[in-house]
């Protein structure tokens, strides 16, 4: 993410959307009542008679709805028209939505918190550091993974159909041809140059394939990492991100991070420690009593009133507020808590 613009005098800061990441880092900047500037279409007929057109317009909505959609790779924001240009293409007070995509720019015109502005500054720190990608492999398939900032985007898996039957020279050709369908889907897969791989799995087959990439392409291994992990499965990646193994290749990965954080309260929960709380009154009432150490948010929460206003203290206390995607891992275990758990620097009671 890119910052274009700031005019501190006018509320408004201009940014550009680079990604996926980007876009989800927006939608939980952006709230209901705010104003936004964007690059849309409107559909324009000129007579009764006349065809239907798609016009290119420049928008200003206020804000009443933000959805995110990691599969379409959109950030739809629909509200009320306020201002535009062309005018003759635009009617002013009726609804529209905006698609924003990446290598968009778009205008947002709010009453800026701290917790805002470190949400830009974590979008850009996400955006300077290498991208992650994770390859599980067993004896009888394979799963490619990428790591993202909201989560773990699933690409595409095979599995083995060769028969132990085959002698020992046909079986290794044919393992070979596997091993080569995966690198050649790995180059598709991955547009970054900064990047890093991580290939794991059970028993030797990570170790098998990435003696095979060492001596087909030495660019790509360069950039790989060996692991383990116990399957060949989402649950193998997952595997991983507890282990906090993706720690060791980007520092403060989100996602890896959120993991971690969730299994501490989970271990200290089972423990019946009194060092935690989650739900909005049990945390609020921490807060009141400046008790809190830290908050983990989900993002869909923030959005209301009540939520905001919580935020506001926690803010003006310099206390950490970590707010996890509802499309991670991480994000859907702490939606079983109610979508918020703190620690706390001492008990409530």
């Amino acid at each position: 993410m890119q910052i274009l613009k700031q005019d501190k005098t006018q509320n408004l800061i201009t940014l550009l959307a680079q990604n996926v990441e980007d876009l989800w880092y927006i939608s939980t900047i952006i709230e209901k009542g705010d104003r936004v500037e964007a690059i849309s279409f409107r559909t324009y007929q000129a007579t009764e008679e006349s065809d239907k057109e798609k016009k290119k317009v420049q928008i200003v909505l206020e804000v009443e709805k933000v959805e995110f959609s990691k599969f379409s790779s959109h950030l739809r924001i629909s509200g009320k028209i306020l201002d535009g240009k062309p005018l003759e293409y635009l009617q002013l007070g009726s609804y529209h939505t905006i698609d924003l995509e990446p290598g968009y720019w778009i205008k947002i015109i709010k009453d800026w918190k701290d917790y805002h502005i470190e949400r830009i500054k974590q979008a850009i720190e996400q955006s300077k550091r290498p991208k992650l990608f994770i390859l599980v492999i067993d004896e009888k398939k394979a799963l490619f993974a990428k790591i993202l900032g909201f989560g773990i985007e699933y690409s595409w898996e095979i599995e083995f159909k060769i028969s132990k039957r085959l002698d020992s020279k046909t079986y290794v050709k044919e393992k070979q041809k596997i091993y080569q369908e995966i690198e050649e889907r790995i180059e598709q897969q991955i547009k970054e140059e900064n990047f890093s791989l991580l290939v794991a799995g059970p028993g030797f087959e990570a170790k098998n394939f990435f003696e095979y990439i060492k001596e087909k392409n030495k660019k790509l291994s360069s950039k790989i990492i060996l692991e383990h992990c116990s399957y060949a499965e989402r649950s193998g990646v997952v595997e991983l991100l507890k282990k906090g193994i993706i720690n060791k290749v980007i520092q403060q990965q989100q996602v890896a991070f959120e993991l971690q954080q969730i299994e501490e309260f989970k271990a200290l929960l089972a423990k019946g420690s009194n060092k935690i709380t989650y739900g909005y009154e049990n945390i609020k009432k921490a807060t009141e009593n400046n008790l809190v150490l830290k908050v983990l948010l989900l993002d869909k929460l923030v959005y209301e009133t009540k939520i905001k206003e919580l935020l506001e203290q926690l803010q003006n206390m310099k206390t950490k507020v970590y707010i996890f995607s509802s499309e991670s891992e991480g994000g859907k275990e702490l939606e079983a808590f109610g979508g918020m758990v703190c620690f706390l620097k001492s008990p409530i009671y």
